[in-house]
């Protein structure tokens, strides 16, 4: 399935926006871990668009708790 929205995200600034929100949830402030991928369920951060009529593209992502943006729908 091809996704119909625009993506331009590169792992350098996924990596600063994480810094930039100093490893917490954009909506809750809640502290955000990443993990290896082994660990079910032991992740919390999760890429959360902020406009969903936008893709995933610079300035319109925010990193979220997984649990924050399982709310969201």
């Amino acid at each position: 399935m091809i996704s119909k929205f625009e993506f331009n995200l590169t792992a350098k600034y996924l990596e600063d926006l994480f810094i930039k929100q100093e490893s917490k949830c954009a909506l809750s402030n809640l502290n955000l871990e990443f993990r290896p991928t082994y660990l079910k369920n032991e992740q919390s951060a999760s890429l959360d668009r902020i406009d969903n009529n936008k893709g995933y593209v610079e300035g319109n992502v925010q990193w979220v708790h997984k649990d924050i943006n399982f709310m969201k729908g």
